[in-house]
């Protein structure tokens, strides 16, 4: 028999896990979004109208009404929600935690079944301060993501990630201590003068927060309802550059000046995100369809291919660092006479989180600090009735 094929969605965003909705014409999934956790969506199979529901990945409807998911740091939750006026219900239940790839090594029945991967009992996952000629040092176990040195290098910006959300966090490296930044907030930016940090709020945009005073208002810097990340401030503080996701095009790269004008660095059909630019500003690093490149600022226009990878970070001197796979790797690059990189070399192992974001940043000391996930899956856990305490 013939077959017919049709494409449900087509945007410049990386869909996964569908899961259909029974007995109505509905699909759950989730976007891989640039630089950020996964988000559940429902797509309407008539009309094609998307509609956000919440963060989360790999969802699975279950005829009790409950959409399973996982949070991308080893737990599996359950949300209410209904259909018909797509109201979420706003707690979040826990089934369990302790699942392999960030939560996504499950699988359930309609039976009320539900099959799962448990991490190993010596699972690790912490935040690691690295010296130049030092063994690590684990600052603090817990799920952690985006760190990233002040200008300083006193402090270190981190988003702190729990099975209720996200939260920034500043970590003093001289007195070993955490103090909470803003709430419901991700991928943290110091300002030039280390005076306020800018973060992402899904939803909100691009909000700034100064610091010194615990009840310091928050702005909002760049309002944008899809998703926008920070990525460097250069030009001694005058240009903001960032990526933000916009409807009709992938992620584009831009600044922001503080005249206020604004201008497109590099807008593509492939994303084009994470940038990172050399001390003096002339050569410029970021991701390009999945692949690591430099360029010669501004001129996008050419390119040279680094490696496959993610969030490039330029290093003391001339070394690049940049996420690949499980593992932080980095390379020496040679601007004179020729553009020229050596093989990459591997720096340390992060593990595998389930989602994709930056994991790692180093200052000009050397000092480099990161996550480290551990998660080898062990034998298969089967849990029947498994929504018998929330229903």
């Amino acid at each position: 028999n013939a077959s017919v094929v049709k494409e449900l969605a087509s945007e410049y965003r990386r869909y996964a896990f569908p899961s259909s909705v029974k007995g109505r014409s509905e699909l759950l999934f989730h976007k891989e979004l640039t630089g950020v956790s996964p988000q559940v969506w429902l797509l309407d199979l008539e009309t094609g109208e998307e509609r956000y529901l919440f963060d989360g990945m790999k969802p699975s409807y279950v005829s009790s009404g409950h959409v399973i998911y996982a949070n991308g740091s080893g737990y599996i939750l359950a949300a209410s929600v209904n259909f018909d006026r797509l109201i979420e219900n706003t707690d979040h239940n826990l089934i369990v935690g302790e699942v392999a790839t960030g939560g996504m090594a499950y699988s359930v029945a309609d039976s009320d079944v539900l099959v799962y991967f448990r991490t190993p009992d010596n699972t690790e996952t912490s935040l690691i301060l690295q010296e130049p000629g030092q063994p690590p040092q684990v600052i603090d176990r817990g799920f952690f993501t985006d760190p990233v040195f002040s200008n300083n290098d006193q402090y270190i910006a981190v988003t702190s990630v729990t099975r209720t959300g996200s939260d920034v966090y500043r970590y003093d490296i001289a007195q070993d201590s955490f103090s909470l930044i803003a709430e419901n907030a991700r991928i943290p930016l110091w300002s030039p003068g280390d005076d306020s940090i800018t973060f992402f709020r899904p939803g909100v945009g691009l909000v700034t927060k100064k610091l010194g005073a615990e009840d310091s208002a928050e702005e909002i810097f760049i309002e944008h309802s899809d998703n926008i990340f920070p990525n460097e401030w250069i030009d001694g503080g005058n240009t903001f550059v960032y990526n933000a996701l916009f409807p009709d095009t992938a992620s584009d790269l831009l600044a922001r000046h503080n005249d206020g004008t604004s201008t497109v660095l590099m807008r593509d059909e492939s994303d084009t995100w994470a940038s990172s630019f050399t001390s003096d500003e002339e050569w410029v690093a970021y991701v390009y369809d999945n692949s690591v490149y430099v360029s010669k600022y501004p001129d996008f226009s050419i390119r040279w291919l680094v490696s496959s990878g993610m969030f490039p970070r330029w290093g003391n001197g001339q070394s690049l660092y940049f996420m690949n796979g499980a593992n932080l790797s980095a390379v020496d690059v040679t601007f004179t006479p020729s553009v020229s990189f050596s093989n990459p070399y591997h720096v340390a192992e992060l593990g595998i989180t389930g989602f994709l974001t930056k994991r790692f940043d180093v200052d000009d000391s050397g000092r480099i600090v990161y996550t480290k996930v551990a998660n080898t899956p062990q034998s298969p856990v089967l849990v029947r009735n498994f929504l018998a305490e929330i229903e």
